[in-house]
């Protein structure tokens, strides 16, 4: 086997293991207490290197914000909301790390979000999102097992980005999963809620998304159920009627669509 192949297969592993067990991944950090809790808003910035480095700035300080558990990706000309867990002793592509990371790409145009840095020989310290193969992005979810019937009630929460009802990569495999196990299984309900919430800055400032993407979240994830054959009269929507307010911690854990799911006895 050559050194390449090798690596390769490395890149390959870590891909898949994080793509089937990201709720772990995304959580671990921030359950081991290491690090310190971030919230922003700012503009993204891209250092033209041979390996991608995604950075942002914010109080003086330059961060990391391309984690390999990044399940949204930033983009020039638009601002983004940064959350996640601070590690000032890790450093990568010359930045203080953020993992786990969450970005929600703001829908605004701004203009100022340009940023483009020179290649000063600084490289991300672990393998990205971003500068996997097509040999890699090919193995993505090549070898998920099958489904197996559910044995017990069985809850999920999928996550969205700030103000979105999108199902990106991750949450649309979270949820397919999910679908999949009930539509099998001797299910009496599932009972679907979404719920809205608001951002504490660090600034203090709050940012608040818009009541009515909970609704919308929820019909998002029933209308996946239905397409992998959860019949519709299982299913019952809801909303959360109360935006959940922040505290700078892990305000993206409540911006969410809760899925429980009942057994017949």
């Amino acid at each position: 086997m050559t050194l390449a192949k090798s690596v390769l297969g490395v890149i390959i592993s870590m891909t898949v293991s994080f793509l089937a067990n990201a709720g772990e991944a995304l959580g671990g950090s921030a359950a081991n207490g290491a690090g310190r809790p971030v919230s922003f808003v700012t503009c993204p910035q891209f250092r033209d290197t041979a390996r991608q480095c995604w950075l942002a700035e914010n109080g003086g300080k330059v961060y990391y914000i391309g984690d390999i558990g990044l399940s949204t990706a930033p983009q020039l000309l638009h601002q983004v909301l940064v959350e996640g867990i601070a590690h000032d002793d890790q450093s990568s592509c010359g930045a203080i790390s953020i993992s786990p990371v969450h970005l929600s790409v703001l829908p605004e145009i701004d203009n100022r979000c340009n940023t483009v840095l020179p290649d000063n020989g600084a490289r991300p310290r672990d393998p990205t999102r971003f500068d996997a193969p097509p040999e890699v992005l090919s193995q993505i979810g090549a070898e998920r097992p099958p489904p197996v019937p559910l044995t017990k009630a069985a809850h999920w929460s999928i996550a969205f980005d700030f103000d979105s009802d999108f199902l990106n990569q991750l949450t649309q495999q979270q949820v397919e999963a999910a679908a999949k196990a009930t539509a099998i299984s001797s299910v009496a309900s599932v009972v679907i809620v979404g719920r809205a919430a608001a951002v504490r800055l660090d600034d203090g400032k709050a940012l608040s998304e818009d009541p009515a993407v909970a609704n919308r979240r929820a019909k998002a994830v029933a209308a996946a159920f239905e397409g992998l054959g959860v019949g519709p009269e299982l299913i019952e929507v809801r909303t959360n009627p109360q935006l959940i307010n922040g505290d700078g911690v892990h305000d993206w854990e409540h911006r969410s669509a809760e899925i429980d799911v009942r057994l017949r006895h």
